[in-house]
């Protein structure tokens, strides 16, 4: 599985070793009690952040150019503001995600391990490309 996030691919050093992705994003129910009324009126969801885990693995030669690697994989996940992440697994579909709070990294010689929190503010999957359908009317 690997990923790909605003509009690049991931570099070839990364090896992406599980993706938590949540099949619904959080929800909760609207609702209000009125006296007298079994239940309670229902007036929709309110649809919270979708988080996308991704557990990672940096592969380097030796100390010096995993510090160097783990700098440039953090240039590639830095943005301003959420950007397209696809996850190959579906590459027809694309979220709208930013890497949240501290990025870490766990050491060991030659390799590092950590995970990615990716929020997604708007939750949903959108399409990577648009259809247009055209409208023909028969003359007869």
């Amino acid at each position: 599985m690997a990923i790909k996030f605003n509009g690049n691919d991931l570099p070839s050093y990364i090896l992406i070793n599980n993706i938590k992705d949540m099949l619904l994003p959080p929800n909760k129910p609207i609702t209000e009690k009125v006296t007298g009324r079994d239940g309670n009126y229902f007036f929709g969801n309110e649809v919270d952040n979708r988080s996308i885990d991704i557990d990672y693995t940096i592969v380097a030669n030796n100390e010096d150019d995993l510090r160097l690697k783990a700098r440039e994989f953090a240039n590639y996940l830095y943005t301003d503001a959420p950007a397209e992440l696809i996850i190959l697994a579906e590459p027809d579909k694309y979220y709208l995600a930013i890497a949240e709070g501290e990025v870490s990294i766990d050491e060991i010689l030659s390799v590092g391990q950590g995970t990615i929190k990716f929020i997604c503010t708007d939750p949903y999957a959108y399409n990577v490309s648009e259809s247009v359908d055209t409208l023909t009317l028969d003359a007869n």
